[in-house]
């Protein structure tokens, strides 16, 4: 049995933290966790020693501080400098527990030219690097313009990024990773040649 708590970020809620310290690990129920790595506590962490973890999933959204403020803080204390922490943290665990951990970043024009940073930060701690094309959810104007609006040379870039990368994740037989990166490419020149015009 997977139990898989969502809603947000789940360490941000005291029942679902509650719920995850009073589990009985004797239970053969295992954990598919999804976390932003920005409230990965001393007390949190502990209590992942003690779960059966199946999956541990870090959305990032971001391979440096300064797209990391700009997508993630809003007005929310939220540091650079500890996730980074957490998710070498996490990848400690990962070593001792032997289960999947990935970490994830949609794609937008505020991190578009990290997608090769990205992939060297999932190698380092040994995490497996998901990137895809942020959706639009409204369909608004507004958000096209702000994140789904990219230069030529942004868009080469982005495949030059690609390529680098993809020898990167298929040598460590990471397969969710290496396709993700090729439907990345397909989706980039679909959105070039029909969407990229709001």
């Amino acid at each position: 049995q997977i139990v898989y708590p969502f809603g947000g970020e789940p360490f941000f809620f005291s029942p679902v933290l509650e719920f995850l310290q009073n589990h009985n690990s004797n239970t053969e129920t295992r954990f598919y966790l999804i976390t932003n790595a920005t409230l990965l506590t001393d007390k949190v962490f502990e209590t992942l020693e003690r779960l059966p973890i199946n999956t541990m999933a870090a959305s990032l959204d971001a391979a440096t501080a300064l797209s990391f403020d700009l997508l993630r803080v809003r007005g929310r204390k939220a540091d650079w400098g500890q996730v980074m922490a957490n998710l070498e943290h996490l990848s400690k665990l990962k070593k001792r527990k032997g289960f999947e951990f990935t970490i994830s970043m949609t794609l937008n024009s505020v991190n578009a030219l990290e997608i090769e940073e990205f992939v060297d930060l999932a190698i380092r701690i040994d995490a497996e690097p998901l990137i895809t094309l942020v959706a639009n959810p409204h369909q608004t104007v507004d958000f096209q313009r702000k994140f789904l609006t990219f230069t030529s040379k942004q868009f080469e870039e982005m495949k030059r990024q690609i390529q680098v990368s993809l020898p990167k994740v298929l040598e460590l037989r990471h397969k969710d990773a290496s396709l993700y990166l090729e439907q990345l490419m397909t989706h980039l020149d679909i959105h070039r040649e029909l969407d990229n015009n709001p």
